[in-house]
């Protein structure tokens, strides 16, 4: 498991950036209705029969009406398109209720009647999600079915046009900061983002409030950079101070790269010309055990 899919599952385990999740980023009529407050993790032995995978850790549950609403939150974090998605989808769905369903200290079992589930996509990657989202799109003759199964996709780097996106509103919460973040794919621009959002965190109240957020920037920090952070930041002037210094490091590194390379070309291009290891060593100022290398 990669650090940013451990951070996500971390910071998906506070039940507030789930509740912010859905009322900033899911466009359905019924999440005014949702009880935010009855919000809590479900299931939590929860495991697929085929293949001994546990998948149970972001399942939460909350009362819409009269009734518990099932939310099934998926983290896709590939750099490729899952275009089984949907049939994973409907597996994740079968068994969840299949073990409601079965399990004998719940209503559904005495009633014999399922839950509604929301599953929902959270999605990262640089493409562009085009998988079927729903089966009608997979199915090959359309005609002879009635499954009406489909899941709610939140594409961070490419909201669509229109779509309901709490960071164009203005919220600040700990999600819109996460996935304003993570729209930053220059690293340049990084600690611009950062400082105008420690401005707007201008008091401890405030900032108290953004602790998984201060801890989701370690793994993201040490994934984006791939350096190792040992402890959580205390505050934003923390991660802006080791966003700069990792820039810092990176920039001069690749200064030294280049460097390297254009010195290997140059060596390369006086070899071609018939210059012996000694001569190119004596006109480009460079040991010649290193112009040797190149001869060998």
């Amino acid at each position: 498991m990669g650090q940013q899919d451990i951070s996500y599952k971390e910071f998906f385990s506070d039940p507030q950036n789930v509740a912010d999740l859905l009322r900033g980023f899911v466009d359905k009529d019924f999440i005014k209705e949702l009880d935010y407050s009855t919000l809590e993790r479900a299931n939590a032995d929860f495991v697929r029969k085929e293949s001994g995978e546990r998948h149970d850790d972001m399942i939460w549950r909350l009362r819409w009406k009269e009734r518990w609403l099932y939310v099934y939150l998926i983290l896709e974090f590939q750099s490729s398109v899952d275009y089984t998605m949907l049939v994973r989808i409907m597996s994740y769905t079968a068994e969840l209720w299949l073990s409601l369903l079965n399990d004998k200290n719940t209503e559904y079992h005495k009633t014999k009647k399922i839950p509604p589930v929301l599953p929902i996509v959270l999605y990262n990657g640089i493409e562009d999600w085009d998988a079927a989202r729903d089966v009608g799109e997979m199915l090959q003759d359309k005609s002879i079915s009635n499954i009406n199964v489909d899941y709610y996709l939140i594409d961070e780097l490419h909201p669509t046009p229109g779509a309901k996106d709490a960071i164009s509103s203005g919220i600040l919460n700990c999600v819109t900061a996460l996935i304003e973040v993570e729209r930053t794919k220059d690293k340049a621009n990084l600690e611009e983002v950062l400082h105008e959002l420690a401005k707007k965190l201008d008091t401890k109240e405030k900032l108290k409030s953004f602790a998984t957020f201060l801890r989701f920037m370690r793994r993201f920090l040490a994934s984006k950079f791939h350096k190792t952070i040992p402890e959580d930041f205390r505050n934003m002037e923390e991660v802006i101070t080791m966003t700069r210094d990792f820039a810092a490091i990176e920039r001069k590194a690749g200064k030294a790269e280049g460097a390297e390379e254009r010195e290997i070309a140059i060596i390369n291009n006086m070899k071609k010309l018939g210059k012996s290891a000694e001569e190119i060593a004596q006109l480009c100022a460079v040991d010649i055990k290193k112009v040797q290398r190149y001869f060998n």
